[in-house]
């Protein structure tokens, strides 16, 4: 099961929420990626890339925004 985490490499808020989820990811269920990454990019359709904003991808599913955090905070 791939989960992916894609969030603003610029947004202050977004890089603290990405410290503290990997802090917490002892078991490394998550992958992590910029927005701005070629990953993202090929990863995500181009309605997908809100610059603003954390986004999560669960095999192949996406969640955007406070769903995306609520979904990787409760894992």
């Amino acid at each position: 099961m791939k989960r992916v985490v894609f969030f603003d490499g610029f947004c202050p808020l977004c890089n603290g929420f990405v410290d503290f989820a990997l802090n917490r990811d002892t078991q490394h269920h998550f992958y992590f990626s910029s927005l701005q990454s070629t990953t993202a990019k090929n990863l995500l359709q181009p309605q997908d890339l809100g610059l603003d904003s954390v986004i999560y991808s669960e095999n192949g599913k996406i969640f955007k925004k406070s769903r995306a955090v609520l979904r990787i905070l409760f894992y």
